[in-house]
């Protein structure tokens, strides 16, 4: 999904929302990998 005036390089404010998405996605993703370590954690000390 792409929007038009997120990628205008003359629109500041749109750049601005497109890297804020991109920070919020990463941000996402961390905590997936987080999530995922911490459940391999318990698996590990259950046995």
């Amino acid at each position: 999904m792409s929007i038009s005036w997120a990628e205008d390089e003359l629109n500041p404010v749109g750049k601005r929302w497109m890297y804020m998405d991109l920070a919020l996605r990463d941000a996402g993703l961390i905590r997936d990998l987080m999530s995922l370590v911490e459940s391999a954690v318990i698996l590990l000390r259950s046995r």
